[in-house]
């Protein structure tokens, strides 16, 4: 329970420090132009503030990725978590594909990563031009 309010409360706080450095008066000019709020929002907001959405969908990724303690009790027999496997691989005494379970998770987080930062110069390469 303790992952779940941590976690979501970081990715209010990003999300809601993204929103708050947005001009409000986007939504002024949005009313005297007579276009609706979610008009406003799907043509303003989310195209300004779409790097601040995909570090908050990163950092959930990543999170999930590494995140052991309250997966153990959510998974199915027939879909087994990666970090859920490498703690049975390391119950068991499989320690080689222990080892082999955490590499591979350490390497999709880096590959995560890597697409994020990619995504974000390109979106910020975008916006100076």
């Amino acid at each position: 329970f303790y992952c779940l309010i941590h976690f979501f409360a970081m990715g209010h706080l990003i999300s809601a420090a993204g929103l708050s450095s947005l001009d409000r008066r986007y939504e002024d000019v949005g009313k005297t132009l007579g276009v609706s709020r979610c008009a406003t929002v799907w043509r303003v907001v989310i195209p300004l503030r779409c790097s601040v959405t995909l570090d908050v969908a990163f950092y959930f990724f990543i999170n999930a990725m590494t995140t052991v303690s309250g997966m153990v009790f959510i998974f199915a027999p027939d879909n087994v978590p990666a970090a859920v496997s490498m703690l049975h691989f390391t119950d068991t005494g499989y320690f080689p594909e222990a080892a082999a379970m955490g590499t591979l998770i350490l390497l999709s987080t880096l590959a995560a990563r890597t697409l994020q930062k990619l995504l974000f110069s390109r979106r910020h390469s975008q916006e100076e031009a």
